[in-house]
């Protein structure tokens, strides 16, 4: 026999398919997965995320090193995370949201694999954008990163772009010396 679990929100629940949140089922005997597209702790947690923004802060600093979201019709407008300006020695107030910051301190030999690498993704989605690049710290030192993006626009939407940071500067010291 299948239940129908519901979220602490109580949302609205039926078979697969059926309104807001209808694909939270399971056999009690945990035989049958989630009906329907989105099992009803994602949907919630989804919720949670959008209405509180400390979920947001502890998936950022638990797991991530920056964030960055970027307007691709508007190339110059991008926004970096508090996290993203702190990893290179900064506090959130003295860079400004541009795409500026990064294209002047990007290592310059990076800075044409990283375009070249955009520009593919941007034709061609699952062209992967995952690669390790350098930057210039506040203090003049090299921070590397390792920078996984995604375009999140369907078509005919205004193309934008998301992407983390991981900080992998200590890793790639201990590979040199291995």
């Amino acid at each position: 026999p299948l239940e129908t679990l519901k979220s602490s929100r109580d949302l609205p629940m039926g078979p697969a398919g059926e309104g807001r949140g209808t694909c939270a089922s399971r056999s009690i005997d945990g035989e049958r997965g989630v009906m329907g597209r989105h099992h009803y702790l994602e949907q919630e947690f989804r919720e949670r995320l959008r209405s509180d923004p400390r979920i947001f802060g502890f998936l950022e600093s638990g797991s991530l090193d920056g964030i960055w979201f970027w307007d691709l019709e508007r190339e110059d407008q991008g926004w970096m995370s508090p996290r993203f300006k702190k990893l290179f020695g900064y506090e959130d107030r003295e860079i400004e949201n541009t795409t500026e910051w990064w294209r002047n301190n990007i290592h310059p030999d990076d800075l044409g694999r990283v375009t070249d690498n955009l520009e593919r993704h941007k034709k061609d989605p699952s062209h992967p954008f995952d690669q390790i690049v350098r930057f210039r710290h506040r203090d003049g030192s090299t921070v590397i990163v390792e920078v996984s993006a995604t375009l999140i626009s369907e078509e005919g939407e205004r193309p934008l772009i998301q992407g983390v940071m991981r900080d992998v500067t200590g890793r790639k010291a201990l590979e040199v010396q291995v």
